[in-house]
């Protein structure tokens, strides 16, 4: 749920940086005050970011909680990191499989099912 509340708040500062900078270029805006409260609702929505991310460290800093967790959570914890789907593949099949005594397939099945749950 933590890491759920995170990509909440990080989409909301996304698509508020998004309009913001729509907002910036149109031609048609006749003050600034529009840009100001989306920046202000930016910030806002920031730092809700920053404290659910700062909650959710702290669990996955605790070995106790993190140990508890299906692999593939752990998996994914670790892979929405990553920066390309070379770099998961390669992390998949060189590090994280291999660490935890499963296979890629076994690995594919568990991520597919907490996509469809």
């Amino acid at each position: 749920l933590i890491k759920a509340a995170v990509a909440t708040w990080s989409d909301k500062v996304m698509f508020a940086n998004e309009k913001i900078n729509k907002l910036k270029k149109s031609a048609e805006r006749t003050n600034d005050m529009e840009v100001m409260q989306q920046e202000k609702d930016r910030d806002g929505a920031l730092g809700s970011l920053q404290v659910w991310s700062q909650l959710s460290d702290a669990f996955m800093e605790d070995k106790g909680f993190t140990d508890k967790l299906r692999p593939e959570l752990k998996f994914i914890d670790t892979a929405v990191k990553l920066e390309t789907e070379t770099e998961v593949r390669k992390f998949a099949t060189q590090t994280f499989c291999p660490e935890a005594s499963m296979s890629v397939e076994e690995l594919r099945e568990g991520v597919r099912y907490f996509r469809n749950s």
